[in-house]
C-alpha cells in the first residue's frame, strides 16, 4: 500500500473551521447582558487604580476586581454608562463569568 503524506495544506480548512467555531462559541458565552452585572476589560498596560477611577467617574457602580488584573466587575444600568466606559478607555464589556467573574476570597 502506498503511504500518503498528509500535508498541512490539507488540514487548513478543518483548522480554520475549528478556530471559527471556538471563537463563535466563546463570543456567545461571553456576550454581556443588556444591563446588570458585567465585566469591563481595560488594556493590560492600564494602571488598575486609574481604571477604577474611570469606572467610578463614568457613573458606573464598581462591584469587585475580576480574576484578571485588567478586568473589573461593574453594575451597569443604561447605555449612557456603557458609552462613558468606552470613552474612558474600556476595550470590551463581557459577561461576568469564568476568568472575567468576580474575584473570590481564598480561605487558608
Amino acid at each position: 500500500m502506498p503511504r500518503e503524506n498528509l500535508r498541512i495544506s490539507q488540514l487548513l480548512p478543518a483548522l480554520g473551521f475549528s478556530i471559527f467555531a471556538a471563537l463563535f462559541g466563546l463570543a456567545g458565552y461571553m456576550h454581556p447582558p443588556q444591563s446588570g452585572e458585567m465585566a469591563v476589560v481595560f488594556p493590560p498596560w492600564e494602571n488598575p487604580n486609574a481604571a477604577i477611577s474611570k469606572i467610578v467617574g463614568s457613573g458606573t457602580k464598581f462591584v469587585s476586581p475580576a480574576k484578571l488584573p485588567n478586568v473589573f466587575v461593574v453594575q451597569i444600568e443604561n447605555e449612557v454608562t456603557k458609552r462613558a466606559l468606552y470613552d474612558g478607555g474600556a476595550l470590551w464589556l463581557l459577561a461576568a463569568k469564568g476568568l472575567c467573574g468576580p474575584q473570590t476570597a481564598q480561605i487558608d
